[in-house]
């Protein structure tokens, strides 16, 4: 499973659109994947995703397992801000999928 986080929004596509195209440009062409998309959510500036591949793992993403660091991967390598995301192959436990506005009051029950 993969945390998605610091997913770029805009130009009309929805954050799981944005998911799968930046992974379709990442991965080498003619690769074969089945890829499920989950939890999608969506803050003031960025969409948050975990994602994960049913059967093979395309071989640009079984690399991520061996770096400790995030990966930012975009979807164009001639316009690399036009959409981004940031790739965790090695977190732990939860991830925040929700980020409240900042002028909502925020406290745990």
């Amino acid at each position: 499973m993969f945390r998605i986080r610091k997913v770029t929004l805009g130009a009309g596509l929805s954050t799981e659109q944005t998911v799968r195209e930046i992974i379709k440009a990442n991965t080498a062409a003619g690769t074969d994947f089945n890829l499920d998309i989950r939890c999608v959510t969506v803050s003031r500036k960025w969409g948050a995703a975990l994602a994960y591949f049913r059967g093979n793992v395309a071989r640009e993403f079984k690399a991520l397992f061996g770096i400790s660091e995030p990966s930012f991967m975009t979807n164009k390598q001639d316009r690399p801000h036009e959409r981004s995301m940031e790739v965790d192959a090695n977190f732990i436990g939860l991830t925040q999928l929700y980020e409240p506005p900042p002028d909502k009051q925020v406290k745990a029950e």
